[in-house]
């Protein structure tokens, strides 16, 4: 995946930096292993609803989808998703 972050190295996965920088969402290349699929998946279906308050909103939010993986990597019981940077 992409980032929006200038500096990578130092910012992503800082608590103090706009969740929607950490994840660029318009670009997500990936061969979908079962476990990425059903990561993906469980996503989608979570944030499925076409409006909130009757706001349309866009399928692929790219704050609630940061927030939906810095979820899994910080209070999940196992390691469903791991943040590395130049490697």
């Amino acid at each position: 995946v992409m980032t929006d972050h200038f500096f990578p190295d130092r910012y992503l996965w800082q608590y103090w930096a706009r969740p929607e920088e950490h994840i660029n969402t318009g670009f997500i290349f990936v061969r979908a292993s079962p476990r990425v699929e059903a990561f993906l998946t469980e996503f989608l279906e979570e944030h499925a609803e076409p409006s909130i308050d009757g706001i349309l909103r866009h399928w692929m939010d790219q704050q609630v989808f940061n927030k939906f993986v810095m979820r899994r990597m910080h209070h999940a019981e196992s390691d469903e998703v791991h943040g590395l940077y130049g490697q």
